[in-house]
This record gives structure tokens, C-alpha cells and sequence, in this order.
């Protein structure tokens, strides 16, 4: 016997499956052995220890994903989508373990930012910098990365363009380690790439402001001494015995082209480093989608574009190709109209499909605000044949919505770490 509660269903144990997700008891949690207050069924053990435990619980049939799931939870999908149909959300990035990363990767971020306005302040004020807690840092990132990089390149999302260079050079290191995990690269690696792109723009703090900060094209005087930050920072830092080569010549190359028009020395693409190309494609792609003092930002969807029609020239072309694979066709923060009319954006990647990423939808396909956000999981199960899957029509621009992204990632992440409060009242 089963008992609707709005989207909740109330099951007896003896007609769980695994798939389902449990919200809610028939009792209170910390009664019970279970570590977290919701959770994927994943095996029949799980439902051979709540049968030991309760007589029913609360099911929730979004979050659920089951090979049935129509049969299961009386879920009604259409076989063609209507620009009117309620799309049925199958897939969150809120599950407890998410939850936990996402904690864990706020708090790093925060500490990391913080560092990075300290050693902007030391430098105005010409004292030292402490690299040392730097590479401390970076070590903690690259733990977050490998353990679960969606929860960081989430917060690459939460742009300022009050604190452009911060943010910059923060998300510069998140991204190419995210990037460098991609490609293979073992730890100590992963660390040395991480410290020379979480410092790879700090000679631009001995850039005057008036140049650093112009709200308009440099001139060409202006340019070349803005050029300068790449030895500025090299200097700061070549005599820091904690630096490795590899790290400090990320500092002098990231601007080099593999077609030999870069700076500061204009070499070709056998004579940059990797990890120099590295960033040199994430310097990019996070320069171009956020908003600076002299140029408003591109979707990610063109900031890859952009890079793609780029390849051999600025960028190496390979490498080019693996960060397209690995960022995916609609990178997180991209902002899609389905063609069932709702708008969304881009809060997950699956690699092995890349036109079918997760998605927090934001509007009504009345580009009407949703009362409370969903996600919608365009993989999933749950749509059965091909014919059922909601598919993305386009890239859209948010600010035509007056969608700001930076905001809604921020006030999610936030939501996803800490809110509890996701089981239905009772």
C-alpha cells in the first residue's frame, strides 16, 4: 500500500527498491543508525537494514532513479514533450555525499580567497609573501579535486568584477587542476602546477592601477608595460627556495603562444612547458567569462569556441582538444533553453555524454521564475527511449532573463552544503 504526500510517496519496506531515495522516516533520524538524513537506496543490504528499522518511510520520487520508475512511483512521463509538459526532475547533486564535498570545498575556497587578498595587501605594502602556506593551500585544493571536482569548479562560478584578480588567479588554479587530474597527473605534479597557477598574475600587483584597472582598450604603450607582469612575477618569486622550476616557469610563460607570437620571449610550442600551456588555456577561458573592468563576459559555451578557433595558435592544439572533452560541449555555468521551453543552467558534466549534462532549471517554459529550483538530470534513467529525453534547443544569454549566475551559484552552493530541511513536513 502506497500514500501520496505532494511529491513524496510514502512506502512500506517490503515494497523498497533499490533506487529509491529516502527522505523522510517513520521516526526520527537520530533514533536510527543511518549517517545521513536522506539517501539513495544502492543495494539490498540498505533495505534489509531500514526493514530492521522502520515500518515506512518517506520516498522521493525527483531524486529517485529506477529502471522502472513509471511502474514504481506512478510517475507520468510523455512520450513527446509539449513545450507545457512537467518535466520530472531525476538527478541531484545534493546527495549526502555531495553535500559533504561541497562544505569541505566553501571552506577552502574561502580560506584560499583570503590568502589571496593577504598577499595582495603584503605586495602593495612590500613585504614578503608566505609562500609556504600558499603550497599549503594548494594541497588541500588538489585533496578537494581529487576527491570530487565539482564541488570547486561549482564555485569558479562566483565572479566580482570588484575582485577580479583574486577570484582570477583562485579560479585559475582550480581550473588547471581540475584540468591537470584530467590528464593523468599524479600529486606532486598536480601541486607544482597548482601553486604556479594560483601565482601566475602576481606581477600584475606591480602594474600601476591606473593601467591594471583602465576601463578601456590599453594603448599600445600601456600594453607593453602591462606585458612586464610576466618577469614582475617571476621575480617576486625565483628566490623562494619552496618554488620548484616547474611552478615559477608557469609565471614567466603563461602568456607564450605555441605559434611563437607570445611574451615575454616569444617562444614556439616545443620550448613552453606543459604546465605553462595548462594555464595558459584556463588563464583564458576564465578571463573571458567573467566580467573585467574593460570587457563584459562570454558564456562558457563561446569562451571554448573561442579557444577551439584558437588552437595552434595561442594554444596547443591537443591539449585543446582534451580540455573541450573534459570541460564538455556545455560547460558548468552555461546557461540552455530546452526545447520544452524551461531555462536552466549547467551544474554537472558526464563525460561519456556530453549533450546531456545536469541541469538546475530556473524558469518555467513561460520564462516565468520557478518557485523553487530543480534539478533535471538529461542522462537519467528515468526518461526510458531517447524520444521521452528533454534535449537542449540552445545557448541562451542569462542577462536577457536578468539571470545572474554568480548569485544563483552562490546562494546554491550555500543551499547544498548546509540545508537539511529537503523531506517533506510531518
Amino acid at each position: 500500500m502506497q500514500e501520496s504526500v505532494e511529491k513524496f510517496i510514502k512506502v512500506y519496506v517490503d515494497d523498497l527498491t533499490v533506487g529509491m531515495y529516502v527522505s523522510k522516516l517513520d521516526r526520527p533520524w537520530v533514533d536510527t543508525p543511518f549517517l545521513f538524513q536522506g539517501f539513495r537506496i544502492q543495494s539490498p543490504d540498505d533495505i534489509a537494514e531500514l526493514k530492521q528499522e522502520c515500518e515506512f518511510v518517506f520516498i522521493d520520487k525527483e531524486k529517485s532513479v529506477l529502471k522502472d520508475i513509471r511502474s514504481k512511483l506512478s510517475l507520468t512521463i510523455d512520450s513527446t514533450p509539449s513545450p507545457s509538459a512537467k518535466l520530472p526532475v531525476c538527478a541531484l547533486p545534493t546527495d549526502p555525499e555531495f553535500k559533504n564535498h561541497m562544505k569541505h570545498a566553501l571552506r577552502a575556497h574561502s580560506i584560499a580567497k583570503n590568502y589571496i587578498d593577504k598577499i595582495m595587501n603584503d605586495i602593495h605594502r612590500g613585504k614578503d609573501i608566505d609562500v609556504k602556506e600558499a603550497k599549503t593551500l594548494v594541497r588541500e585544493l588538489t585533496n578537494k579535486i581529487m576527491e570530487n571536482p565539482m564541488a570547486l569548479i561549482w564555485l569558479t562560478q562566483l565572479k566580482n568584477r570588484d575582485e577580479y584578480t583574486a577570484n582570477h588567479s583562485l579560479n585559475v588554479c582550480i581550473l588547471a587542476l581540475f584540468f591537470g587530474r584530467s590528464l593523468g597527473l599524479n600529486i606532486q605534479q598536480l601541486n607544482e602546477l597548482g601553486i604556479g597557477a594560483l601565482l601566475h598574475d602576481i606581477g600584475k600587483l606591480r602594474v600601476p592601477l591606473e593601467i591594471l584597472n583602465k576601463p578601456a582598450r590599453l594603448t599600445d604603450n600601456e600594453f607593453e608595460v602591462m606585458k612586464k607582469h610576466a618577469m614582475l612575477g617571476y621575480d617576486i618569486l625565483k628566490n623562494k627556495d619552496q618554488l620548484s622550476q616547474d611552478s615559477l616557469v608557469v609565471i614567466q610563460q603563461h602568456h607564450e603562444r605555441v605559434d611563437g607570437y607570445g611574451y615575454p620571449f616569444g617562444l614556439n610550442n616545443q620550448s613552453i612547458s606543459l604546465f605553462s600551456k595548462i594555464v595558459k588555456i584556463v588563464d583564458v577561458y576564465d578571463a573571458v567569462t567573467s566580467k573585467r573592468p574593460y570587457q563584459d563576459e562570454v558564456s562558457p559555451y563561446h569562451a571554448l569556441n573561442c579557444i577551439y578557433s584558437d588552437r595552434n595558435g595561442a594554444f596547443d592544439e591537443e591539449l585543446v582538444q582534451q580540455f573541450l572533452k573534459h570541460m564538455g560541449i556545455y560547460p558548468i555555468g552555461c546557461t540552455i533553453e530546452l526545447n520544452t521551453g524551461e531555462v536552466g543552467i549547467v551544474t554537472s558534466i558526464n563525460e561519456k555524454r556530453h549533450l546531456t549534462p545536469t541541469l538546475l532549471l530556473l524558469l518555467d517554459n513561460h520564462k516565468q521564475p520557478l518557485k523553487q529550483h530543480k534539478y533535471l538530470n538529461l542522462a537519467s534513467e528515468c526518461w526510458g527511449n531517447d524520444k521521452n529525453r528533454p534535449r537542449i534547443e540552445k545557448v541562451i544569454n542569462p542577462e536577457n532573463f536578468n539571470l545572474d549566475i554568480s548569485q544563483i551559484f552562490s546562494k546554491e552552493a550555500i543551499f547544498v552544503a548546509y540545508n537539511n530541511a529537503d523531506i517533506p513536513a510531518g
